[in-house]
This record gives structure tokens, sequence and C-alpha cells, in this order.
């Protein structure tokens, strides 16, 4: 039977159950987070953000609801760009009993860090597989979808490279991409 890797390990396909495909357990910013870790997460409404110690018993308050209501499962999109933490989701899931299966990828509508400018989609690919393959953020965690994004401001040179990236590294892996996209 097929498997899905989670944050918690590999589940069953049929032990999936009842699963919302596009879940974030938090969003926030890497480079701010980094720079000023003082800083909260994003939030939709007013005041627009969570303060930083309040995120993990927000994200935990939110599992315990989804989990209350039936949902077995959330696919976590939280790729490069949205603050992807996989000891955060590990530590959510094994609280909550949610199932929390990760990603790998960089959502974009535009801007690359020079380090990525300077790489062909090979070497973006290369990290990506190495997400899906040996393991997220040096933990045993592994990928099971790879998350891009192409917004209004359409498919540039940028948005191209990660594409691309994404179809070879989903080519080599099996593993499906997400594509958020504009409607």
């Amino acid at each position: 039977m097929a498997q899905v890797p989670t944050v918690t390990g590999m589940v069953e396909a049929a032990q999936l159950g009842t699963t919302l495909i596009h879940e974030h357990l938090r969003n926030s910013d890497e480079a701010v987070h980094s720079q000023w870790p003082n800083a909260g997460a994003v939030k939709e409404d007013k005041p627009y953000e969570v303060p930083p110690d309040e995120v993990y018993d927000i994200a935990v308050r939110e599992a315990r609801a989804a989990v209350d209501l039936g949902v077995k499962t959330i696919g976590e999109p939280t790729a490069m760009f949205l603050g992807r933490d996989v000891e955060f989701m590990r530590r959510v899931s094994e609280e909550t009993g949610l199932q929390v299966i990760p990603c790998t990828g960089i959502y974009t509508y535009d801007y690359l860090p020079q380090f990525f400018m300077n790489r062909d989609p090979d070497q973006i690919a290369e990290l990506f597989v190495h997400d899906i393959e040996e393991g997220i953020q040096g933990t045993d965690i592994k990928a099971a979808f790879i998350k891009c994004a192409a917004d209004e401001p359409g498919v540039n040179e940028n948005i191209e490279k990660v594409h691309r990236a994404a179809a070879r590294a989903s080519v080599r892996t099996g593993a499906p991409i997400m594509a958020h996209s504009r409607p």
C-alpha cells in the first residue's frame, strides 16, 4: 500500500482520513523573523500579526479544532518565504494528533535571493529532492510535495526558474506539485 510522509513519520494512504489539502499552521517571513525575532507571525485580519509567544498556542488550538471536526490530516504548504519550520509542525502534530504532510519548494511571485539568482533550475531542484529523499532542515522529516506559485505578476524569469525546478524534482522523485495561482 502507498505511504505518505508526515512530520511524525510515514502513514499508510488509507489512514489519512478526512484531509484538508491546503492549511497553514503558521505563516511568517523567514528574513523578518531572523532579523527581528520579536516580530510575530502573519495574521489575515487586524492587527495582521500574532505575537511570537502566542503562535504555537494558536496553532495547537486551531489544529485541535480541526481534529474535533473530524479532520485527520492536513497538507501543509508552508514553503520557503512562508516560514517553514518542520520542528514546529511536528510539535503541533504530536500535541494534537493531527497528521501534517509537509512540503518543499519556494513560494514567491517574483523575488529570489541572490543564492538562487546564481543557480539554474537543476541546482534548485537538487534542494527540493534533498527535502523529499533525505529530510527537511536537518531532520528526518521528508517532504511529500513541492510548492510553487504564480500570481498576478505573471510568469517571469524567476517564477519560470522555480517552476522548472519543481517540475524536475517532481519527475525525479514522483512527488506531486501544488501550484498556487491567481484564479
